[in-house]
């Protein structure tokens, strides 16, 4: 089902000998930075789950705003993935906003709410560098002509990969745009992609309104194992080193 774990010369991108280097170095540093905030962001959340912020996202305070508004799930949940979505867009980082959902909406509406305003911030970005890849971005268009023809043909696992990367969203979408994926593809393996990370954060951000302890500690333990888990990807995987490569030479020339 997945392709194979070596990329054909023709598609590779040549390195210097600095770049390879520096790469391992480079994934470790990354590695070790989600285990280090495994640990400090449960230690921030809780000092707001001890503040007086803690009452304004309990159930009873938040059963006031629902009854003054009749259209609290419906409005409010739509309201809130347009403005995340655009936001996320224009660089807010994701795991804030489901963080944020998880907060007020509780889990299961706030990870919705985190995997829709994803995929719109997504979506916007994509769109742009769809237009830009015809008008704006030729010279960047070429640097990524030979690795071009792999990423079409395994569209769906390069996408799910690049989900998981420590860079920046919009790199990944103006990066995949770029490329020329197809828009199913990119929305459907997107979706899959942000659900790790999704389901994380909005476990913590669930913590601030209830169990503070099991959802933090659960959100924990899944950040440190995912982040296990893709680094020993990166590990055995060409075509996620290369990737990883690819993107970060995107936000050197952007």
């Amino acid at each position: 089902m997945f392709p194979s774990k070596q990329i054909p010369d023709s598609y590779v991108l040549r390195d210097t000998q600095e770049s390879r280097e520096t790469k391992p170095i480079r994934n470790k540093k990354n590695l070790y930075k989600a285990l280090l905030m495994a640990f400090l962001l449960p230690v921030f959340l809780y000092l707001i789950y001890i503040s007086p912020v803690k009452q304004c996202l309990k159930e009873e305070h938040l059963k006031s705003w629902k009854e003054s508004m009749p259209l609290w799930y419906i409005f409010i949940p739509l309201f809130f993935s347009a403005v995340s979505g655009i936001s996320i867009a224009l660089g807010t980082p994701r795991s804030l906003i489901a963080i944020l959902a998880g907060s007020v909406f509780g889990f299961w509406l706030g990870l919705l709410l985190a995997e829709l305003s994803s995929l719109i911030g997504a979506g916007i970005a994509y769109l742009y560098s769809r237009w830009a890849r015809q008008t704006l971005l030729s010279s960047v268009m070429e640097r990524f002509h030979k690795i071009q023809g792999y990423v079409e043909a395994h569209s769906f696992i390069t996408v799910f990969l690049l989900r998981q990367m420590p860079v920046p969203g919009f790199l990944v979408n103006l990066f995949l745009g770029l490329l020329n994926v197809k828009a199913k593809i990119f929305f459907m393996a997107s979706a899959l992609g942000f659900l790790p990370q999704n389901i994380i954060f909005t476990l913590y951000g669930t913590g601030l309104k209830q169990d503070f302890v099991f959802n933090a500690g659960l959100a924990s333990g899944f950040l440190i194992l995912f982040s296990i888990l893709f680094y020993l990807l990166y590990q055995r995987m060409d075509l996620a080193k290369n990737l990883l490569s690819q993107i970060s030479s995107l936000k050197k020339t952007v």
